[in-house]
């Protein structure tokens, strides 16, 4: 009896969740932060994101990287100890009221990882945009990894990540560009 239940909870999880993406998080020094409850600078990556079916969504932080000196260790299955956080925004994400509107958060619950990478499963609304945002545990953290979202089965999510401010002036400085060198070439 024991093994049909738990069979059936395993063909339930993958008949009501799929892989809908993965995409990539790289904190830099470019966007900083202070998060609700904590003090000194914060590095972070947002984005904004809706989905097109209501229902039970999972962001999994599988892989994470250090980018900087210090040495986080590595656990004995490979995943180094720099820490992640996740904080998911409902509508909007004011950075000078970090609280406000803040829907869900988790620091440690991947299980495939090594207690340092976040796992959350939150019940989303197709109608409502969500603003995630990817930091660290501890200040002054770079790191990097990837995030692998799974919701219900034949949904999917339309994610848009904010860039950081010297892409954008890139973008902006390019642009600019392309509409000086249009009008001298005419």
């Amino acid at each position: 009896m024991k093994k049909l239940i738990i069979g059936l909870m395993m063909l339930c999880s993958v008949v009501y969740s799929d892989l809908i993406t993965t995409f990539d998080f790289d904190l830099t020094t470019a966007l900083t932060w202070t998060p609700p409850n904590e003090s000194g600078t914060f590095y972070y990556n947002v984005a904004y994101f809706t989905v097109s079916t209501n229902g039970s969504y999972t962001a999994q932080n599988h892989l994470i990287t250090s980018h900087d000196s210090f040495d986080y260790g590595t656990s004995t299955n490979g995943f180094t100890e720099a820490d992640t956080y996740l904080y998911v925004y409902q509508n909007t994400f004011d950075l000078s009221d970090v609280k406000k509107n803040l829907f869900a958060e988790d620091d440690d619950s991947y299980n495939g990882g090594n207690g340092y990478q976040f796992e959350l499963t939150q019940a989303l609304d197709s109608t409502i945009t969500y603003w995630a945002v990817i930091t660290s545990y501890d200040s002054e953290e770079l790191i990097s990894g990837e995030v692998n979202v799974l919701g219900p089965a034949g949904s999917s999510i339309n994610i848009t990540t904010i860039p950081e401010p010297y892409a954008a002036g890139l973008i902006f400085i390019g642009g600019a560009g392309l509409l000086i060198s249009r009008r001298l070439f005419r």
